[in-house]
């Protein structure tokens, strides 16, 4: 009867994890001009996002020590409190999962320095040349899609209980496949996540984001030990 509930716990990466945007970084190192503007429609739903990240690489068209540079740019700008939070939760016994839209090598260092299974990451993959100019990124990558993070997710769910924890109005869309949405805006308020996520969070430090993840973990299993209960009568 108090068998413990084992969650999913998920999270974005950029203006989630860390409090910067890495194609934005990557447009400054590099000097391009207009990634701020198209990551920001899509961070508010106002473009496709298959479109603008397609449309940025093509920009950017960043080298592999550009992408190691971002990896490095990440560990330094991590948001105070994240690595306390998933170092918790991953002592309780949850599973801890990285869902970005971004460049795997550099997401993949963010990882391994915050403890989370590389097996757990989800990005996307670059191909560079024998010397590191960029050629490609995968195209097929769910995740370049507009769908991506709500069909990830979807699969996670399905080994139990899933929360997930995100910055942008893309993100709301999780809200159908996960059980608990947390709306992040301790990096960038957007009024609409405010406005429509079932628990906001707006402090720069992440946390109170534990809080309301320990709550619902609590109000899930209570959930399940009373079927259970139920289930014996």
């Amino acid at each position: 009867m108090s068998e413990k509930t084992i969650f999913n716990i998920a999270f974005n990466c950029d203006s989630t994890l860390v409090s910067i945007e890495g194609p934005v970084e990557l447009a400054r190192r590099l000097k391009v001009q207009g990634i701020d503007e198209l990551t920001e429609q899509a961070m508010q739903g106002e473009a496709s996002f298959t479109e603008v990240f397609r449309r940025r690489f093509e920009l950017l068209q960043p080298s592999l020590p550009d992408v190691q540079w971002l990896g490095s740019r990440y560990l330094e700008t991590i948001v105070p409190g994240a690595r306390e939070v998933i170092q918790t939760l991953k002592d309780q016994g949850h599973r801890i999962y990285l869902i970005a839209p971004g460049y795997r090598t550099a997401i993949l260092k963010l990882a391994k320095y915050l403890g989370i299974p590389s097996l757990n990451v989800c990005a996307v993959d670059i191909e560079f040349d024998s010397v590191g100019k960029y050629l490609s990124f995968d195209e097929d990558n769910i995740l370049t899609t507009d769908e991506g993070i709500p069909m990830v997710l979807a699969e996670i769910a399905k080994l139990g209980p899933t929360i997930y924890i995100g910055d942008s109005v893309r993100d709301l869309d999780t809200r159908s496949v996960v059980d608990l949405f947390i709306g992040f805006g301790g990096v960038r308020f957007r009024q609409k996540v405010a406005d429509e996520a079932e628990v906001y969070v707006k402090t720069p430090n992440f946390l109170p984001v534990l809080a309301h993840i320990q709550n619902r973990i609590q109000i899930i299993h209570e959930r399940r030990m009373n079927k259970a209960a139920l289930a014996m009568v």
